[in-house]
């Protein structure tokens, strides 16, 4: 099982959510969410669902991007430890 699946049932679990809870938060199915849990998703999730995840459970969005290697490899770089996320945050904190 990849390393998305394992943590965003941990993060689930650590949280008191069933799936069918965690669905109704992140408005993802729940068929979806435990194909995600068992690695069973297929062709890759999209960024959106990762992110509404990540929100519902309260985690880190950018943490779950990187693990669910939807970042594209130029960007991967940027997001492989907390101090780099960090920046990141920082960034997209930041208006022009």
């Amino acid at each position: 099982m990849d390393a998305f699946a394992v943590r965003l049932r941990i993060d689930r679990e650590n949280a008191g959510l069933t799936v069918r809870q965690l669905a109704d938060q992140s408005q993802i199915s729940f068929s979806y969410i435990t194909k995600i849990e068992t690695g069973r998703v297929g062709s890759g999730i999209s960024p959106r669902i990762v992110s509404a995840l990540a929100k519902a459970l309260g985690c880190d969005e950018l943490d779950y991007l990187y693990l669910s290697d939807v970042v594209p490899a130029p960007l991967k770089g940027l997001l492989t430890d907390a101090r780099s996320r960090s920046f990141v945050r920082a960034l997209l904190g930041t208006r022009p």
